[in-house]
């Protein structure tokens, strides 16, 4: 397996081209650290949503 990333635009290589064995996974290479990020990102969208929808809640008892 070749792994490299080519410019088309300039006609040039930015990096590689490498050869790779047959079992090359680039997903977990590359992007582990980046999913790990995505994963914190995630988790702390879902946070805020909770903390909105519990004071909404507390609001709507209290105003009752």
């Amino acid at each position: 397996m070749s792994v490299g990333c080519y410019n088309v635009l300039e006609e040039k290589w930015e990096v590689g081209p490498e050869l790779k064995k047959e079992g090359f996974d680039p997903v977990s290479e590359y992007y582990g650290d980046a999913m790990k990020q995505v994963d914190k990102i995630l988790k702390d969208i879902r946070s805020k949503i909770f903390e909105v929808y519990e004071l909404a809640f507390v609001i709507k008892k209290s105003s009752d």
